[in-house]
């Protein structure tokens, strides 16, 4: 356990020492208010520096199904997602957004996992998997570990974002 703030650099050159892989679920936290913005923005910033100082290649970030990507494809259910995340966490979106910017400037083999609301029920299936559009407003928690697992196993989707969603 290292404990820091993952605006720290020096916390996150400690954290990522020794490792092979990184994965993130990193998100802002409304009670930290002021602190939160771009938080998922620069904490990556600060992941890909570390990561390069300390040779580590792979990357994999839990991030929104909002976040827009060159080759989309929305269907109405993308759309609306979009809509209200846009109207209810904006400054959430931005940040998603701009941190998927800087994965895709880099070098490094990243992927970004885009998920809609996660919930708690019970596994059922692996998690469904698009490239070009989300068709759920939903994935559990579940199905979203067991496909970071198959991903660090065999990796499938190296500098791509696929949506992944519950049936």
């Amino acid at each position: 356990i290292v404990q820091g703030d993952a605006r720290d650099p020096e916390a996150i050159a400690k954290l990522l020492s020794g490792s092979d892989i990184v994965i993130s679920a990193l998100g802002p936290v409304k009670a930290d208010g002021a602190a939160a913005k771009m938080i998922s923005t620069m904490a990556t910033g600060h992941v890909i520096t570390a990561m390069q100082d300390h040779d580590i290649s792979r990357y994999i970030v839990v991030s929104g199904a909002a976040v827009v990507v060159p080759g989309d494809e929305r269907n109405l259910t993308g759309w609306w997602m979009r809509q209200l995340v846009k109207l209810r966490l904006g400054s959430v979106l931005a940040d998603k957004q701009a941190e998927y910017q800087l994965l895709a400037d880099s070098d490094i083999d990243w992927t970004l996992l885009r998920c809609p609301l996660n919930d708690s029920a019970p596994y059922k299936s692996p998690a469904r998997v698009s490239l070009l559009k989300t068709s759920s407003f939903h994935l559990t928690a579940a199905e979203l570990a067991d496909f970071i697992i198959r991903e660090v196993e065999a990796p499938s989707y190296v500098r791509e974002a696929p949506f992944l969603y519950s049936e």
